[in-house]
């Protein structure tokens, strides 16, 4: 049985329409577009949110959330070590000042300890990031915001069902923030989605989102054209005459297929930020936003059904150890994490054994060298980072695939 990494959701009917609409000169011409408003309150409303805002990029959603907040320059923003780099960029360019809080050892939930002993008086915000779709303990993070008074971003961009104490994410905080990009379950080919019950904070970035310049529909079609390739590239029979004996013969050298979906290749200290993050989001990309809103749920359901069925089977396992879930809550599974002392051995046994595994995109913030004078730490993240690799988990991984997969991993043994 051959299993690629991922498989891209978006339909051939849709991808066609939407590159014929970003040609539409007809298009994007008001700057308060009724189509795009429709999709990002209908983004809303799954999350029980009465206003949603959409923005060219999901950091630029952070940028202008932060913005609104009218907050006292210098003041801090809370954030975890493993992100989009630029996210610290944003914090900067806002007047503000980064801060980055650990996670629990071998596991993605923010470790409160840690929280605690950064919250000073300057401490503004928290940007909460549900790490590939697992849930975290949101009363106790609650009771340590509210004490120091707090407030409390969620970046929701993989974790569209994770549930805690049967309430979604999303709507724990004063605002949510999604990413809908590559491989996300709505995805536009990048933009992002800013949601609130705040009809004051709704207000300031629904006009900021309307003084943007025109969407640059150019970056929008680079994008598309990069979700054609990968979708022809994982599809069955390229995928396995072509794209599998690549990765194969080159897997003791580079991960080409990873170096191509990164699209953050470098990390830079900006003095200010490109003239193309402040543009609108672009009608076609909110036609085809309405079109994914109708489909994901389903898929997203079988990925956590797949999901924690993996992670009850594998937990036993000796030559892995599984990121700890919150088993009273209801985790996303958007990607599916395995932690191992050597990563690419591991990836090498699965490619022998046609299953094809992806390593760790996001950022190490406390890493990386443009920010080695804020002096950021967090070893549990360092170590956690480094023993990465991600097993094939979507909406069309059938339960003989999962099983496979399964089989693959416990008979793996380390060297």
């Amino acid at each position: 049985m051959i299993i690629p990494r991922a498989k891209i959701q978006i339909s051939c009917l849709d991808l066609g329409k939407t590159f014929l609409g970003l040609l539409n000169p007809l298009n994007d011409r008001q700057k308060c577009s009724p189509i795009v408003e429709k999709f990002a309150s209908s983004f809303a409303a799954q999350f029980n949110r009465e206003y949603g805002v959409a923005f060219c990029k999901a950091r630029m959603g952070f940028y202008h959330t932060l913005k609104a907040l009218d907050l006292e320059p210098g003041s801090e923003v809370m954030i975890t070590p493993m992100h989009i780099a630029d996210f610290i960029n944003i914090i900067r360019l806002c007047g503000l000042k980064p801060v980055v809080v650990d996670l629990e050892p071998d596991s993605f939930h923010i470790d409160c300890e840690d929280l605690k002993q950064k919250i000073t008086p300057k401490t503004k915000v928290l940007l909460l990031t549900y790490l590939y779709g697992y849930a975290m303990d949101m009363e106790k993070i609650l009771e340590i915001l509210d004490k120091n008074n707090i407030t409390l971003l969620e970046d929701c961009s993989q974790a569209l069902l994770t549930e805690d104490n049967g309430k979604p994410v999303g709507t724990f905080g004063k605002a949510a923030i999604f990413s809908l990009s590559l491989l996300k379950p709505v995805s536009t080919f990048n933009g992002g989605v800013v949601v609130t019950s705040d009809k004051e904070l709704a207000a300031k970035l629904k006009e900021q989102a309307a003084n943007q310049n025109s969407p640059a529909k150019i970056g929008v079609l680079v994008d598309l054209v990069k979700n054609v390739i990968f979708k022809v590239a994982l599809s069955g029979l390229i995928f396995s005459k072509i794209v599998l004996p690549l990765l194969k013969k080159f897997s003791d050298y580079s991960d080409f297929f990873s170096k191509y979906q990164k699209t953050n290749k470098s990390v830079s200290l900006r003095q200010s930020l490109p003239s193309s993050f402040f543009t609108r989001f672009s009608d076609a990309q909110a036609r085809l936003g309405i079109e994914m809103l109708k489909k994901y749920k389903s898929g997203e359901l079988i990925r956590k059904k797949i999901g924690l069925s993996m992670y009850d089977k594998l937990e036993s396992s000796s030559s892995i150890i599984l990121p700890k879930i919150r088993r009273e809550a209801e985790n996303g599974f958007w990607l599916f994490p395995v932690l191992v002392e050597n990563p690419e051995e591991l990836k090498k046994h699965l490619l022998k054994q046609n299953i094809d595994s992806s390593p760790i995109l996001l950022s190490l913030i406390t890493s990386e060298e443009a920010f080695k004078h804020f002096e950021f730490s967090a070893p549990n993240a360092d170590r956690t980072h480094s023993r990465v690799l991600f097993l094939p988990i979507y909406p069309q991984i059938s339960v003989a695939a999962s099983d496979v997969i399964i089989d693959s991993v416990i008979e793996y043994s380390p060297k």
